[in-house]
């Protein structure tokens, strides 16, 4: 006999990174998006800025390689990492993305990756290596779809990471 399991139970074990630009254009739409995961049971979906704190003895010349190397550990950690890109062409969320891409534990990480990317955004360079690695990409006019992109995205590959654990 078949079991069906209710994946919605499994909801708040599952840890979700999102990277996208803190522009004060931007980021209120960030802190909503995560506010609807966590509604939505994703209680442990995060901004990158939300759990990486610089130590206050950390000298100021190593703070980004610190804040980096803190954003490597996580997105290994993460189930889900999520990188969007706004039509304001602030590509920050791309360092962290090429960071993932050249990473030993890509292929692992690849399937769970997603990338949001406004039809408005002209970063050629971005795009291509998004083709060459062969990354899941979503073109977004509005951002309602980022939320919907996100859960479908997240719900069809939680079998997936469930199978492994």
């Amino acid at each position: 006999m078949t079991k069906f399991i209710d994946i919605s139970t499994f909801y708040d074990k599952i840890y979700v990174l999102v990277f996208g630009s803190y522009h004060p254009k931007n980021k209120p739409y960030l802190e909503n998006l995560i506010e609807k995961l966590r509604n939505e049971g994703f209680i442990h979906t995060f901004l990158a800025n939300e759990i990486i704190k610089i130590p206050e003895d950390t000298p100021i010349e190593e703070r980004e390689i610190y804040v980096l190397n803190e954003i490597n550990k996580e997105m290994q950690k993460a189930d889900f990492n999520i990188f969007i890109f706004f039509s304001n062409n602030d590509v920050s969320a791309s360092i962290e993305l090429s960071n993932l891409i050249h990473s030993n534990y890509f292929l692992e990480k690849k399937a769970t990756s997603l990338v949001l990317l406004s039809r408005n955004v002209d970063a050629f360079m971005l795009k291509a290596l998004l083709k060459k690695h062969e990354l899941k990409v979503f073109y977004f006019h509005y951002y309602i779809e980022i939320y919907q992109k996100i859960i479908i995205f997240i719900k069809q590959n939680l079998i997936n990471i469930l199978r492994k654990s």
